[in-house]
């Protein structure tokens, strides 16, 4: 059986995540965050898929820093 593993793509540009527009904002951003940080792998920041789900896209932060989305995740980012 082939395990179909992913790469992790480097996209141009720089990712600025924004302050929470509303408490709702912040209560999902706090939530997702604790979710997340149970998972000791590169992982979409917003759902957590890690490479054994498929391809990231590794993107500078504004800060600094690193970001991992998954395709999905990368495209609806990018159309807000």
């Amino acid at each position: 059986m082939l395990e179909m593993m992913g790469r992790i793509k480097t996209k141009k540009g720089i990712y600025r995540e924004l302050e929470p527009k509303n408490d709702i904002e912040f209560i999902c951003r706090f939530t997702i965050d604790g979710l997340n940080a149970k998972i000791d792998k590169e992982h979409c920041q917003v759902c957590g898929d890690t490479l054994d789900d498929g391809d990231l896209f590794q993107i500078k932060t504004d800060k600094g820093g690193l970001v991992y989305f998954c395709e999905y995740c990368y495209n609806c980012q990018m159309k807000m």
